[in-house]
């Protein structure tokens, strides 16, 4: 990670619960947790995002994107929670993503407003 605009766990846990990724409670309780493994020391946002990649609640992805202060286009169409940006061409970005209705993992193939036509993006499943 190059330069992050989020430097503490303070502003992490703000912007992250500005995406509604996670909601307070539950980054407290990471942090909570952590302190006490430490003897209480400070946690660093480092060891904070591992914690959250390693219990399963968030992405490596979605912790860069709140720790470059981005908190925005984590949920698509609110059908669909994006975990990983996958790859890109001209015509589309692919992401890996949950669909919130039946809980399965599906590739959104997003495209941009120049290419879109009548339909703006495609589900795939993952098999």
């Amino acid at each position: 990670m190059t330069n992050p605009s989020i430097s503490n766990v303070d502003q992490f846990i703000d912007i992250a619960v500005r995406s509604q990724l996670l909601d307070r409670d539950q980054l407290q309780r990471v942090r909570t947790a952590l302190r006490s493994q430490s003897e209480n020391a400070a946690v660093s946002t480092d060891s904070f995002c591992e914690a959250l990649v390693t219990q399963g609640l968030m992405t490596r992805w979605q912790c860069a994107k709140l720790r470059e202060g981005r908190y925005k286009d984590f949920f698509f169409e609110q059908r669909y929670k994006i975990l990983e940006h996958v790859g890109c061409s001209r015509e589309y970005s692919r992401y890996l993503a949950i669909d919130l209705e039946s809980q399965t993992n599906v590739i959104l193939c997003i495209y941009p407003p120049d290419v879109r036509g009548s339909h703006h993006y495609v589900v795939e499943p993952v098999y």
